[in-house]
């Protein structure tokens, strides 16, 4: 292939990719192929995603450290350059605003990624107090992710990975492709082995052409957001645009070891996580199997609360909040995420949803309880 574009959506758009609008201006592959097919291709291949819908900041400055401790909820001191956190940003009441990822660029230099551009302002609310310098760099990247058991062997063949040297979980190095640096960072959103490229937005379509082109003898798929959203669910990861749209705690999502004891530590959410710490959370993320056809079932929130101001959320016994519902093409069969009553979180719970279809509870992730996969 040649290059014929200054950026992936441009790329897309003259191939006539199907687009599935986030925010203004910002779109993401629905699908390239069909799901079964790009699905299979990244349990038994590798699959190849555009993911450069996040934002990216950058702080620098004497105050970082003290800054990210601030904004998140993870102490990030020890975080050696080419390391990368997996973290929660909280509102003042310890409900989770967004999920992110803080990467260690080098002395006092950090990455902050998460998945809407427009967390900018939440970011920068707290930012005038520390000694810091921000530069929004969303959209200077394209972010591609290669996903799937042969993800690494394709990307030696690139040279993007060194002979029988590999990164470790969480970790990212500098590399070169033609007279482009690449970051290559071992993380992703499947549970397979996978990285995340990150590159020059203009430079990223021939990154992504040279990937195809090489990926044919590894069986490789384009994918688009459709399969992300399968694979993800399998793997029981959250989506900012699903299970955070509700006004939940990390207890809430099981997500305890991301988060700094409240009592020792200031950070953003602290004091409202304090009365919560030891407690066992009364509404708990699970996983959800409808009894039925879950092809109209709709996601959605049952009303909860009597007045409009954002508050943690409630479910009574027997009932589930259903935050997250796709086609599964490894178990044949419709697969979710919710939130239930802590009694009903034990697996084989029977709980009605808000569109009154039923549901089994399930233990996530669905895929690979110990993430064998994604950590081998």
């Amino acid at each position: 292939m040649t290059r014929a574009s200054d950026s992936l959506s441009e790329f897309f758009a003259e191939r006539r990719v199907e687009m599935d609008e986030w925010a203004t201006g910002l779109a993401v592959p629905t699908h390239f192929d069909d799901l079964n097919s790009e699905h299979h291709a990244v349990r038994h291949a590798v699959g190849l995603f555009d993911f450069s819908f996040m934002s990216c900041f950058e702080f620098s400055g004497p105050d970082s450290v003290r800054f990210l401790n601030w904004i998140q909820t993870r102490d990030i001191a020890g975080l050696a350059p080419g390391q990368i956190a997996y973290t929660l940003l909280c509102r003042a009441d310890g409900s989770v605003f967004i999920d992110a990822t803080v990467w260690a660029l080098g002395d006092n230099q950090y990455w902050l990624f998460t998945g809407r551009r427009s967390d900018w302002d939440f970011v920068m609310s707290s930012a005038s107090m520390f000694d810091i310098q921000v530069c929004d760099r969303s959209g200077e990247y394209s972010v591609i992710a290669l996903q799937g058991p042969l993800s690494r062997s394709l990307l030696e063949v690139v040279g993007l990975v060194e002979g029988d040297r590999d990164l470790r979980y969480f970790r990212f190095s500098r590399r070169k492709f033609a007279h482009s640096e690449v970051l290559v960072a071992r993380i992703g959103y499947t549970g397979e082995h996978g990285y995340e490229l990150l590159i020059k937005s203009q430079d990223a379509v021939g990154l992504w052409t040279h990937l195809t082109d090489e990926g044919q003898r590894f069986g490789l798929k384009e994918c688009g957001f459709s399969a992300a959203n399968s694979l993800r669910i399998e793997a029981g990861y959250i989506l900012f645009a699903n299970e955070l749209t509700h006004c939940v705690t990390p207890y809430s999502l099981g997500y305890t070891h991301l988060v700094r004891q409240p009592k020792l530590h200031r950070f953003m959410g602290a004091r409202g996580l304090r009365q919560r710490f030891n407690r066992p959370p009364a509404v708990r993320l699970v996983g959800l199997v409808p009894t039925q056809d879950g092809s109209d079932i709709a996601v959605g929130t049952p009303k909860t609360h009597s007045d409009e101001r954002p508050s943690m959320l409630i479910v009574n016994k027997g009932r589930a909040v259903l935050s997250s519902l796709a086609w599964s093409p490894l178990f044949q069969s419709w697969r979710g995420m919710g939130y239930v009553h802590a009694d009903d979180a034990r697996p084989g719970s029977l709980v009605r949803c808000a569109s009154g279809a039923r549901a089994r509870v399930a233990r996530l992730p669905f895929f690979d309880p110990p993430r064998v996969r994604a950590r081998v």
